[in-house]
C-alpha cells in the first residue's frame, strides 16, 4: 500500500526456461476479501529450448481497501 493504492503481487517462482506468462482470470472483492485467481501459462516449443532460468510475476495496482487479499 503507499496511501492511494494496494499492490498485490504475484510470483511463480524460478522456471527453467523462458516464454512463461501469467494469466489473471479473476479479480474481485467480497465483502470480506479481496479475490485474485492467476493461472502461470506454459511456454511455447521454441521457448522450452532457451534454459535461461526466469522468475515469471505480476504486479496489480488497484484502489486501496482494508480487506485481506486472498489468492486462489
Amino acid at each position: 500500500m503507499d496511501g492511494d493504492y494496494l499492490y498485490i503481487c504475484i510470483g511463480y517462482g524460478k522456471q527453467e526456461t523462458g516464454g512463461y506468462s501469467i494469466a489473471l482470470n479473476d479479480l474481485y472483492l467480497t465483502e470480506t476479501e479481496v479475490r485474485v485467481d492467476t493461472t502461470l501459462l506454459g511456454p511455447e516449443l521454441a521457448d522450452q529450448k532457451k534454459k535461461t532460468a526466469t522468475y515469471p510475476y505480476l504486479v496489480i495496482r488497484t484502489e486501496l481497501v482494508e480487506q485481506p487479499v486472498v489468492f486462489r
